[in-house]
Protein backbone atom coordinates (compact mmCIF):
# COMPACT_ATOMS: atom_id res chain seq x y z
CA UNK A 1 0.00 0.00 0.00
CA UNK A 2 1.15 3.34 -1.33
CA UNK A 3 1.80 5.85 2.10
CA UNK A 4 0.31 8.91 2.32
CA UNK A 5 3.89 11.13 0.24
CA UNK A 6 3.29 8.66 -2.08
CA UNK A 7 -0.35 9.22 -2.73
CA UNK A 8 0.05 13.29 -2.48
CA UNK A 9 3.05 12.56 -5.42
CA UNK A 10 0.40 10.15 -7.53
CA UNK A 11 -1.98 13.21 -6.97
CA UNK A 12 0.11 16.35 -7.92
CA UNK A 13 1.74 14.47 -11.26
CA UNK A 14 -1.88 13.82 -12.91
CA UNK A 15 -2.59 15.80 -16.03
CA UNK A 16 -0.31 14.75 -18.50
CA UNK A 17 2.06 17.32 -20.45
CA UNK A 18 -0.39 20.24 -20.65
CA UNK A 19 -0.26 20.62 -16.93
CA UNK A 20 3.34 21.14 -16.69
CA UNK A 21 4.55 23.93 -15.51
CA UNK A 22 6.40 26.61 -17.98
CA UNK A 23 8.81 28.31 -15.57
CA UNK A 24 9.40 28.84 -12.02
CA UNK A 25 8.02 32.19 -11.52
CA UNK A 26 4.77 30.84 -11.48
CA UNK A 27 3.10 33.46 -9.18
CA UNK A 28 0.46 31.16 -7.72
CA UNK A 29 -0.42 30.40 -11.24
CA UNK A 30 -0.57 33.72 -13.07
CA UNK A 31 2.94 32.66 -14.38
CA UNK A 32 2.26 30.06 -15.96
CA UNK A 33 -1.38 31.58 -17.67
CA UNK A 34 1.02 34.46 -18.93
CA UNK A 35 3.64 32.61 -20.17
CA UNK A 36 0.95 30.33 -22.04
CA UNK A 37 -0.84 33.33 -23.22
CA UNK A 38 2.51 34.94 -24.73
CA UNK A 39 3.51 31.80 -26.25
CA UNK A 40 0.13 31.53 -27.99
CA UNK A 41 0.37 35.05 -28.69
CA UNK A 42 3.28 34.31 -30.48
CA UNK A 43 2.40 30.65 -32.19
CA UNK A 44 4.86 29.31 -30.40
CA UNK A 45 4.17 25.52 -29.17
CA UNK A 46 2.82 24.19 -26.31
CA UNK A 47 4.48 21.40 -24.24
CA UNK A 48 2.38 18.42 -25.94
CA UNK A 49 3.02 20.03 -28.96
CA UNK A 50 7.26 20.47 -28.95
CA UNK A 51 7.12 16.60 -26.95
CA UNK A 52 5.11 15.45 -30.49
CA UNK A 53 8.07 17.05 -32.54
CA UNK A 54 10.66 15.59 -29.96
CA UNK A 55 9.17 12.24 -30.84
CA UNK A 56 8.77 12.81 -35.01
CA UNK A 57 12.77 13.82 -34.57
CA UNK A 58 13.00 10.40 -32.77
CA UNK A 59 13.91 11.29 -29.56
CA UNK A 60 14.28 8.56 -27.37
CA UNK A 61 12.37 9.45 -23.57
CA UNK A 62 13.36 7.11 -21.03
CA UNK A 63 11.92 6.99 -17.55
CA UNK A 64 13.31 6.44 -14.61
CA UNK A 65 12.74 3.21 -12.34
CA UNK A 66 14.25 4.99 -9.48
CA UNK A 67 12.61 7.90 -9.31
CA UNK A 68 9.20 6.20 -10.22
CA UNK A 69 9.61 3.67 -7.65
CA UNK A 70 10.40 6.75 -4.71
CA UNK A 71 7.62 8.63 -5.50
CA UNK A 72 5.41 5.66 -6.07
CA UNK A 73 4.34 6.18 -9.82
CA UNK A 74 3.34 3.41 -12.16
CA UNK A 75 4.24 3.14 -15.09
CA UNK A 76 0.33 2.93 -16.16
CA UNK A 77 0.41 6.75 -15.29
CA UNK A 78 3.35 8.33 -17.45
CA UNK A 79 2.21 10.20 -20.00
CA UNK A 80 1.86 9.06 -23.82
CA UNK A 81 5.13 8.63 -25.67
CA UNK A 82 7.61 7.26 -23.38
CA UNK A 83 10.17 4.51 -25.03
CA UNK A 84 11.77 3.06 -22.02
CA UNK A 85 11.81 2.34 -18.44
CA UNK A 86 15.28 2.18 -16.68
CA UNK A 87 17.50 3.17 -13.73
CA UNK A 88 20.36 5.29 -14.43
CA UNK A 89 23.25 3.23 -15.50
CA UNK A 90 21.24 2.18 -18.35
CA UNK A 91 20.08 5.65 -19.58
CA UNK A 92 24.14 6.48 -19.13
CA UNK A 93 24.62 3.60 -21.34
CA UNK A 94 22.02 4.66 -23.75
CA UNK A 95 22.67 8.62 -23.45
CA UNK A 96 26.29 8.42 -24.54
CA UNK A 97 25.44 7.01 -28.04
CA UNK A 98 23.12 10.00 -28.87
CA UNK A 99 24.04 13.40 -29.74
CA UNK A 100 22.34 15.37 -27.38
CA UNK A 101 21.02 14.07 -23.84
CA UNK A 102 18.88 15.67 -21.05
CA UNK A 103 19.03 14.05 -17.62
CA UNK A 104 16.44 15.72 -15.60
Amino acid sequence: PKDWLRRAFGWLNKGGASRLPLSRFHFGGLGTTMMKKVMKDNRMPGIPELMETAKDLDVKMIACTTTLGLMGISKDTLIDGIDQLAGVTTYLAEARHGSVNLFI
